[in-house]
């Protein structure tokens, strides 16, 4: 059950007499959130923005794309760009978005202007907001402190770092479901997100549900790839493409994602 300073969602706050009604949104939905709202980049927006505060900037504008970064910067005398596209470092940027990078740096007086993938675009999304916190690890106890002050009658959490699934693993009977969370075991451990279909359901049926949610790649685990410590790649769009060890899909999909950042124009 979800908590806010101690408080479970829809108690009864004694100190205002109302309840407290929690609500979740994601990027795709955050531009209808209304009241107060708390942005949410657990590990690097935020955290850096918190690291370059406590190293003394003045503020932090928080903007949508690279090229509005570098424009707001042409405006700002000395302000300093921090920020990444899809992970990537920026060329122009003076500082990516790694906290531990802000360690040790003297930022006393500068502005500094933001662009993330994740954090800073559910803060220009969430347009509708009376009140817009952000939040990280780092700074959660006094986000749930400021919470408490405010008392109001709902939050909205927006959830920036939620990752669209990029691999469906899909065991061909319940039989294989075990080398199944093995395969996908070793994808999350690389950063792949994605899940296991182990519903009790044809294979057939799973690959259409796959296709129909736009899953890139699709490993289907049987006897035959389970013994070999292989899995069957199907591609979105595009069928069957061949059987490939465990490491070897990795690579792949490690060689398709920087050959699609190469490919993309910077935002």
């Amino acid at each position: 059950m979800d908590q806010v300073g101690g408080q479970r969602a829809g108690e009864k706050d004694h100190s205002t007499g109302g309840l407290v009604e929690i609500k979740r949104a994601t990027l795709e939905t955050c531009h209808a959130a209304t009241g107060t709202v708390i942005v949410i980049d657990v590990v690097r927006a935020f955290t850096a923005a918190a690291f370059a505060l406590a190293a003394g900037a003045q503020d932090i504008l928080l903007v949508s794309t690279a090229q509005e970064a570098l424009t707001w910067q042409a405006r700002m005398p000395g302000a300093l760009v921090m920020g990444e596209v899809d992970g990537v470092p920026v060329e122009g940027f003076d500082l990516g978005n790694s906290p531990s990078a802000l360690v040790g740096l003297d930022l006393s007086g500068r502005r500094l202007i933001q662009r993330t993938s994740w954090g800073t675009q559910g803060v220009v999304r969430s347009h509708q907001a009376d009140k817009l916190l952000v939040s990280s690890l780092v700074c959660a106890s006094a986000t749930a402190d400021c919470i408490q002050r405010l008392r109001p009658a709902s939050v909205t959490f927006v959830l920036t770092g939620v990752a669209p699934d990029q691999v469906a693993v899909l065991p061909i009977s319940e039989k294989y479901t075990d080398y199944a969370e093995q395969v996908f075991s070793q994808l999350e451990r690389e950063g792949i997100s994605g899940f296991v279909d182990d519903r009790d359901e044809k294979i057939g049926r799973k690959i259409r549900d796959a296709e129909v949610k736009k899953i890139p790649n699709m490993l289907i685990v049987g006897e035959s790839e389970a013994e070999a410590g292989e899995v069957s790649l199907r591609k979105h769009k595009k069928g069957d493409i061949g059987k490939f060890k465990i490491r070897e899909f990795i690579a792949l999909f490690n060689e398709e994602k920087a050959l699609s950042l190469t490919k993309k124009p910077i935002k």
